[in-house]
């Protein structure tokens, strides 16, 4: 089969990226053939508001995108992340082109100027199915009234379009939970949208068993999103009586120089290693007894869970979103309540005291991990979905949806 992947990659790579880059690899390694073209948007204050501009459609993307599809001619395009220099014009490019596109919903942006559903430090649902203009009066995006104003339009045009009815022939939610809010977004046809994990190489048999460990390590962007600033509170108010645990924070992000500060004030240590290369967070996390992941919005998955999972490490996080759907409570992990400092303290001293218990999590981890999240696992049911695309587009040919469908207008910008 010949896959084309489209990924607008991130100034600071992210989970998408890694995401985007492994499953390109498991499809080579399985013998497909994977073109990926991707794109990154430039950081110049002018050219990115050029860019904003015309996120909703850009003719550019449109026709590389469409001589693109001509001489490859792929079987299937696959999406990732198309904001912003891309825009949506992608998919439609695809489709004249006569190739099934699919997209992963890797954030919220198709209904959320900021993609993450957070305003203010808490859970903001005020555009899901409705209009994203609470967006711009907040300032959602970047705290600019006119960049949100830009995001809104392209959530509004598109579904003016019928972009994601018309031009796109299956999604991709990578949590139940996930699909959830963008079954109540009610801006993409329901029956196309398919729940996938995402998966993560298999790092083997971690050698020491989670109580033998002393870090208690955090992966990811540090960004308000994340949770950390509470960790660090949880951290410092835990009673870990005898042990000697040490945290590892490791990532980097517009928030570092704020949480550095903070840790000073921790009376347990603290360290940050800053960015670290990918290659390197599976040894990062093997060496952990577990890891906490505080994210405090609904996150869309969280790579990081199934990172320690493959390392047979327990998760600790807050009970919202995929990682609240990801770790099973007393099995594979702890569950506190959202935004619960006291509880999440509790949680730390549990899982820094009690060695039978990580060693038992731990353990159960690793068996989820080996069932649902290998790269073997993960390419089955990443075909199946390529495969109802396809089947999908061959329909629509042969007999094209009402005009009414297609034209679905929910939620749109006036």
């Amino acid at each position: 089969m010949r896959i084309l992947q489209i990924h607008n990659a991130y100034r600071q790579p992210g989970g998408e990226d890694v995401v985007a880059d492994a499953e390109a690899g498991i499809l080579r390694a399985a013998g497909h053939e994977v073109l990926s073209i991707s794109d990154r948007n430039d950081g110049s204050p002018f050219r990115m508001m050029r860019t904003l501009c015309q996120s909703d459609w850009s003719e550019p993307s449109f026709r590389q995108t469409a001589e693109i599809c001509r001489r490859f001619n792929p079987d299937v395009a696959h999406v990732h992340n198309f904001w912003m220099s891309l825009s949506p014009s992608v998919h439609a490019a695809c489709h004249q082109q006569g190739v099934p596109t699919v997209q992963t919903l890797h954030n919220y942006r198709l209904m959320c100027a900021n993609g993450v559903m957070l305003r203010n430090g808490k859970i903001c649902d005020a555009c899901v199915g409705t209009s994203p203009i609470s967006g711009v009066i907040h300032r959602c995006y970047r705290n600019s009234a006119a960049a949100s104003a830009m995001v809104a339009r392209m959530i509004s045009a598109n579904r003016r379009r019928g972009t994601w009815w018309r031009d796109v022939d299956a999604f991709i939610a990578l949590t139940n939970a996930g699909a959830d809010l963008f079954r109540r977004g009610r801006f993409l046809p329901p029956d196309r949208l398919f729940v996938k994990p995402n998966f993560t190489p298999d790092p083997g048999v971690a050698q020491q068993a989670p109580s033998t460990c002393r870090d208690v390590v955090f992966v990811g962007r540090l960004a308000v999103e994340k949770g950390v600033s509470l960790l660090l509170d949880a951290w410092t108010h835990s009673s870990q009586g005898d042990a000697s645990r040490e945290l590892v924070i490791t990532g980097d992000g517009p928030e570092a120089a704020k949480l550095r500060k903070k840790a000073e004030r921790s009376r347990h240590p603290v360290r940050f290693p800053g960015n670290v290369d990918r290659s390197e967070v599976a040894g990062i996390v093997k060496r952990a007894r577990f890891c906490v992941v505080p994210s405090i919005w609904p996150e869309i998955f969280g790579l990081v869970v199934i990172q320690a999972f493959a390392a047979g490490r327990p998760v600790l996080t807050f009970d919202v979103g995929g990682p609240g759907e990801l770790v099973g409570h007393e099995h594979t992990g702890l569950k506190v309540p959202l935004g619960n400092v006291e509880a999440l303290a509790k949680g730390i001293e549990r899982l820094c005291t009690d060695d039978h218990l990580v060693d038992r999590l731990g353990a159960a981890a690793r068996r989820e991990y080996l069932i649902r999240f290998t790269p073997e696992t993960n390419i089955r049911e990443l075909l199946k979905v390529y495969a109802s695309a396809r089947s999908y587009f061959r329909a629509r040919q042969a007999q094209p949806e009402p005009e009414s469908q297609a034209m679905q207008t929910t939620g749109v910008l006036t």
